[in-house]
């Protein structure tokens, strides 16, 4: 419909996002600064807040292109239901061996990893797309995951 009507070549409204029709608007490139220097600085939490439908995720596909090579970014775009499952997702896109255990170990096993590679300037960002779905017990256990810690930084 929308194609015949605007003569497009192809449907710029698919369900799935396509950067091919991101437009940065002058307050896309704010807020583009904005998460840009949250990350870059290891702010720690960033959010991202919009009504649904007004390209969140394509935004952050945007983000994720931008990013230099010292940044490993994670986007999540359905988080699990558990902070111990994200944990578990966080350790496979990694690629470190899953050990046996309850999230504690998992926690232990990650802050291990973030401690190596911030001794190399590198940053591990993990985007959580969808976050309104979350308890508030998991995002306080996210909240905690992202505090400062003055021995080991986390985030």
């Amino acid at each position: 419909m929308f194609e015949e009507f605007f003569s497009f070549s192809e449907d710029p409204f698919a369900l799935e996002p396509d950067l091919k029709f991101f437009f940065l608007t002058e307050n896309h490139e704010k807020v583009l600064l904005h998460l840009v220097y949250g990350i870059t600085e290891a702010k720690g939490f960033t959010l991202l807040l919009g009504e649904t439908g007004t390209g969140k995720t394509t935004f952050i596909r945007h983000l994720l292109s931008m990013l230099g090579l010292h940044i490993n970014a994670i986007p999540i775009f359905d988080p699990p239901k558990t902070f111990d499952d994200l944990l578990e997702v966080i350790l496979r896109e990694l690629k470190l061996p899953l050990e046996e255990g309850n999230s504690r170990s998992r926690l232990w096993q990650l802050n291990e990893y973030l401690y190596q590679k911030s001794a190399q300037n590198e940053t591990l960002l993990i985007i959580l797309d969808e976050a309104q779905n979350l308890s508030k017990e998991f995002l306080e256990q996210l909240r905690l995951l992202c505090s400062p810690d003055p021995v080991r930084p986390r985030f």
